[in-house]
């Protein structure tokens, strides 16, 4: 299934969801030029994705019609300099 969002920052986000009926689902992220392939990880609410690429950690909320980008420094994935994207489904 993919889903697309609109984000606050004027991009478009194509996620696809990859093997939510298995004991492996992903979520593939369409964001521009750049895709990138993240696991399902523990959520307390909604769904959580993240995996760390390139020195980064990225992280893709979804709950509802509402997507959420956080992306950080993978060796400080709590930092102030985090780039959060708030999307709405469209």
């Amino acid at each position: 299934m993919t889903q697309s969002y609109s984000c606050e920052d004027g991009r478009t986000i194509a996620a696809t969801y990859i093997g939510n009926d298995s004991d492996t689902p992903t979520v593939r992220l369409a964001i521009g030029e750049g895709e990138l392939v993240l696991p399902q990880a523990p959520s307390g609410s909604g769904a959580r994705y993240q995996a760390d690429v390139a020195g980064q950690t990225y992280q893709w909320l979804t709950k509802a019609d509402q997507g959420t980008l956080i992306v950080a420094q993978s060796n400080d994935p709590a930092s102030a300099k985090e780039q959060i994207t708030s999307c709405t489904a469209m």
